[in-house]
């Protein structure tokens, strides 16, 4: 007879993928679910590594390929002119949202086009970086 310990784990992968758990252990014999996600913030195909490392010290690579596609999905109109109006007042207009395709689409409105431009603006805005890396204030203290 003989002492089975427990062999603990833990994975590493980047975006645009996640896996749920993170870390865990596993008995002689035991087993579980893994959850991999992929969240693409662009279109075409991402392919890269999990690493699933052992606490031995062993890793392994297991590939993961993920393919995204834009859906159909269209405003009704792209430009939307509100009526002139007086301050203190306000004037509305409505716009459609067209979902052409055969899957459930989850949206929000966004300042910027793309996540490359929100980034861009937040390094700028808060942080107070520009094009060149560079303190946007440079040289003014």
């Amino acid at each position: 007879m003989w002492e089975v310990g427990k062999l603990d784990f833990h994975f590493k992968v980047a975006d645009p993928y996640s896996v749920k758990p993170t870390h865990g252990s596993l008995g002689m014999g035991g087993s579980m679910q893994v959850h991999i996600s992929y969240n693409p913030t662009v279109t075409g195909s991402q392919i890269q590594d999990m690493v699933l490392q052992y606490d031995t010290g062993e890793d392994v690579s297991i590939e993961l390929s993920g393919n995204a596609t834009d859906a159909n999905v269209r405003l009704e109109k792209t430009l939307l002119k509100l009526d002139t109006t007086y301050i203190t007042m306000s004037t509305q207009k409505s716009i459609t949202i067209h979902n052409r395709s055969n899957i459930v689409v989850h949206y929000q409105w966004k300042k910027f086009a793309t996540i490359m431009e929100e980034k861009k603006y937040q390094r700028y805005a808060v942080y107070g970086f520009g094009e060149g890396g560079g303190r946007r204030d440079a040289g003014f203290y």
